[in-house]
Formats: structure tokens, sequence, C-alpha cells
């Protein structure tokens, strides 16, 4: 946690990048390591700090039923009950509650608005292991996304920032609304309320003779 409060500076240019990510992530990152890592398998558990992300990395791999892709539902499987059982024995236990601490860690990273935990199993290695990344990249706002779909496609409807910004037909109603009264987007005209679709003031234009609304956002461009 030292290393990571006085930055990484980057080699050739004299820069330092400071890593933010929540410290109860990383400290559950590395302890889930020592815990779960196979220990019949002779090889060290690496931690690597990067400019941008940090990559732990144990021995052996995701226990049986447990992937990349289900790991945030599924949580963890100790594989060694008697080290998991001991430490929680400790005044202060470094590891969370049984088989909770990734779901945890997802949470945390979610909540601090950053991507969520990348894991990646390495099999086509001599020594399988288990390797987590965490991004020190901040998500991108709902308004950030919308801004960018706007930009690229002319507008938006409430289908889209429900897609785009993972929120539901109420929550993407509201957020619409909010960004009309903010006026950041403008409804498109002669739309009913069914089809909807907004659009960014500057990105609209009205023909001088018949007042006709024109959309300025090459799709294809």
């Amino acid at each position: 946690m030292n290393e990571l409060a006085q930055g990484v500076t980057l080699p050739g240019s004299g820069f330092k990048t400071r890593h933010v990510y929540p410290e109860r992530v990383v400290k559950e990152a590395v302890v889930n390591a020592v815990v779960y890592r196979d220990y019949r398998l002779n090889r060290d558990i690496a931690v690597r700090i990067f400019d941008d992300h940090i990559e732990i990395e144990s021995t052996g791999v995701l226990p049986s039923g447990i992937t990349p892709a289900n790991i945030h539902r599924a949580g963890s499987k100790a594989r060694n009950d008697v080290l998991v059982s001991n430490l929680r024995d400790f005044p202060v236990p470094p590891n969370f509650d049984a088989g909770e601490g990734v779901k945890m860690m997802f949470a945390e990273m979610d909540r601090a608005k950053f991507y969520p935990l990348q894991y990646r199993e390495n099999t086509q290695v001599a020594v399988e292991s288990v390797t987590v990344v965490l991004l020190n990249h901040e998500r991108p706002s709902a308004w950030d996304e919308v801004s960018d779909w706007v930009d690229r496609n002319g507008s938006i409807a409430n289908s889209d920032v429900v897609r785009i910004a993972g929120v539901d037909t109420l929550r993407a109603s509201r957020l619409l609304g909010a960004w009309r009264e903010q006026g950041l987007l403008i409804p498109l005209p002669g739309r009913g309320k069914r089809n909807m679709a907004y659009t960014k003031p500057a990105s609209r234009s009205y023909d001088n003779e018949n007042g006709l609304f024109s959309d300025l956002v090459e799709k294809n461009q």
C-alpha cells in the first residue's frame, strides 16, 4: 500500500501516476492469492505494479464450477480450509467473510466507480495460475457514455440509455429528463412520447426557409 500511495514514475517521462483503488480490495486480493493458491505447485505469488493497473498472480486454476465469467456471482471456494479457518481466528481477520470476499471486491470497485476486476486463468504455461487485474481507471459516467453515443449516432432514445448505461427504463427516463432540464439534451421534433429521442443543442440546425429540423451528425462518418 505504501508503494501505491507513493505513485509509480513512468520511465523516460518522469510523470508519476497514483493508484487510487479501494485499499480493502487490494488487501483482499492479496489475501485471496495466499489463501486460495494451490500449494502443490512450486511457484511464488506475484504482485506486479504498473502505471495503469495491478496484477496479482497465484498458482493453480479456479476451483470447479467457478470461471472468470461467473466469479463475481459465485464468490470463492476455499482450497485450503485449515488456513482459511485459522485466519478467521485473528483479532482482525485479514480475509473477508466466507465466500463473500470476491463479491465484496466487485461491489467496492463498483462503488468507487472503477472498472470491475478482471480474472484470467493461465493454462498454457508450465505452472498453471490465476491472475486478477485491478485497472487504475475510473469508469466513464452515464453522461459521458450518452454524450459519446449522441456524438456518434446523432440522437438517443430511452432504450439506448438502458443498454449503454446499464439502468432500468424508469432510471433512464429520469436521467433523460434531468439532462433535458440542464440543457444538455433537447427532444427531436415531431416525435410522440412512445418514440421520443433526444440530441444535443449544438448538433441541430434549422432550415432558414421552412424551419425544418436537420441532423448535422453523419452516422457513418
